[in-house]
């Protein structure tokens, strides 16, 4: 039985015959293309694409079977081809005769380390075609992009992609090159892979500024901060009694939300969240804990005078004192911008309430009595908004 058989890799290398038990190779004289379509053409090959001379695939060893092989390119055989008879040659092996085939490459396979990976995280495509094929090119493509990327590999190569981001998510295929001799080949694109990049989010801190209790009609401000990495999205503040919702963006870790003149309606508990925007979906982070928003009144103490209008003020060691039988007036003010309210004189078990005019109001009493000496208090009182606030009291000796 005698056939030709291409070594190293199917459809192209040192040509071989196998003749008397013994396989020997052929001499490149006279060697050219239509030996090649020969060859090519009992091999199932395909098209001859290159004569290879001068043991282009490394020479051979043992027999030397052919020389001054002579065909016309319609052989069905190679031994129908006009030659000098088996064993017949002045050749060495460096004159070994090759052939190049269309060498059709086989479709590459692909697969990836991690499916859905974390924003920031590394890792791994791999492509690989089968064993016969050694040191080629293998080319990393992304089909939503230009991305591209290639390595040479025996057989398999590496793609290391570090610190994926969004810009990462997508599709991959690999394709195999090959070049033999002067000629390149291309395998098939492999299937496809995907990458989907997703982002884990810590939990985000929130704190308002000032701490506490706060004035009503002070200008607040709650910040929201995260640790993470992917920065320029969108902090939401919420509220969780009802739909105040705010949102904004920022290119740092944080945002501060000012509230400016803080009432009531303000009052309560917020939370806030961290939101990024991948290339087809949002990512959110878990919300924060609650920090309590409490607005409160703060009245200042009020101050309080003593007037006698006919001249009945004297003063003694002891303080002011009016002579009995004459009037005296008890003035009660404040700074406040709470206007509306009014004022409580306290004495001896009693209370007078006179409303605040200008914030201030004037207790009047037309006769000084004896039982009439001793302390008293003046304390604002205003409501806002349902809620009653009082001020400190402020007392004065008579």
């Amino acid at each position: 039985m005698t056939r030709t058989l291409v070594l190293s890799v199917q459809c192209y290398g040192r040509v071989e015959i196998y003749h008397r038990k013994n396989w020997g190779t052929v001499c490149d004289d006279d060697w050219d293309l239509n030996d090649a379509k020969v060859v090519c053409r009992q091999l199932g090959c395909g098209t001859a694409l290159e004569a290879t001379a001068s043991a282009h695939f490394s020479p051979g060893s043992g027999k030397i079977w052919l020389d001054d092989v002579a065909c016309s390119g319609s052989e069905s055989s190679l031994i129908e081809c006009g030659h000098n008879g088996f064993g017949t040659h002045n050749c060495g092996h460096d004159e070994d005769a090759g052939v190049v085939c269309s060498v059709s490459l086989p479709k590459p396979s692909i697969s990836v380390n991690e499916g859905q990976v974390s924003w920031g995280q590394n890792i791994s495509i791999t492509c690989s075609v089968s064993s016969e094929f050694l040191d080629g090119t293998f080319t990393l493509k992304k089909t939503s992009s230009n991305f591209s990327q290639t390595e040479t590999g025996s057989r398999s190569a590496t793609f290391n992609i570090h610190r994926v981001d969004f810009s990462d998510d997508g599709l991959y295929q690999c394709q195999y090159e090959k070049r033999i001799s002067s000629n390149t080949f291309n395998s098939p694109l492999s299937d496809s892979v995907r990458i989907s990049v997703t982002v884990i989010f810590p939990k985000p801190n929130i704190s308002i500024s000032p701490a506490g209790e706060v004035t009503w009609g002070q200008n607040i401000g709650i910040t929201c901060s995260i640790s993470t990495q992917t920065l320029g999205g969108t902090f939401i503040l919420m509220k969780t009694s009802d739909s105040f919702n705010r949102t904004q963006n920022s290119n740092t870790n944080s945002a501060t939300f000012n509230i400016p003149e803080v009432d009531f309606d303000d009052e309560g508990l917020y939370q806030c969240q961290y939101q990024e925007s991948g290339p087809s979906q949002q990512f959110y982070s878990p919300t924060s804990d609650s920090v309590r928003l409490s607005v409160t009144v703060r009245l200042q103490r009020p101050s309080i005078s003593l007037t006698s209008p006919n001249a009945g003020l004297v003063w003694g060691p002891e303080g002011a004192q009016i002579t009995r039988g004459y009037s005296f007036v008890l003035t009660c003010s404040i700074n406040s911008t709470f206007s509306s309210g009014h004022f409580i004189l306290s004495f001896s078990g009693s209370n007078l309430t006179e409303p605040a005019v200008n914030n201030s109001a004037s207790f009047s009493f037309p006769v000084a009595e004896y039982e009439q000496q001793g302390n008293y208090s003046c304390v604002y009182e205003v409501t806002v908004s349902t809620r009653t606030f009082r001020s400190a009291k402020e007392k004065k000796q008579m």
